[in-house]
């Protein structure tokens, strides 16, 4: 499940809660979209525009597509994506926002092949490219 946070630069609960959870699911390979208003606190809530809302949840609620073939019941299924930040001036808000997360950068899927190991370390890690790349000859 794909999840969307948007607070408050000056929001008190920023610290312990939106960054407590970003790192958590970034450490569970999920998928976190973060929105951090410039100069806002804990209110006013979400966008004044909610189209950029709108489409996240458009475009990150669709049904999953079909596992690769090699991805049989050995494999569990996570995400890879950059963790970079950028700041996007946002009209409506007459601020910036520091945008982060499957939102704002590419995602791929991940299939981490699951091991006996009891230390929890996994065996081969793929990583999906979008499309395949034409064989060479």
């Amino acid at each position: 499940m794909a999840l969307l946070n948007i607070c408050g630069s000056a929001d008190s609960l920023l610290q312990p809660n939106t960054l407590a959870i970003e790192n958590r699911y970034q450490q569970l390979r999920g998928r976190i979209t973060v929105m951090i208003k410039d100069g806002h606190a804990h209110h006013p809530h979400s966008l004044r525009n909610p189209g950029p809302i709108a489409d996240w949840i458009v475009e990150h609620t669709q049904p999953a597509g079909a596992r690769p073939d090699f991805a049989d019941e050995k494999f569990i299924k996570s995400y890879y994506y950059s963790l970079e930040s950028t700041n996007i001036w946002f009209r409506e808000e007459k601020t910036s926002v520091n945008c982060r997360g499957p939102g704002f950068v590419e995602c791929y899927d991940r299939y981490d092949e699951k091991t006996q190991s009891q230390w929890g370390v996994t065996g081969l890690a793929v990583i999906v490219p979008k499309k395949s790349q034409p064989s060479c000859p």
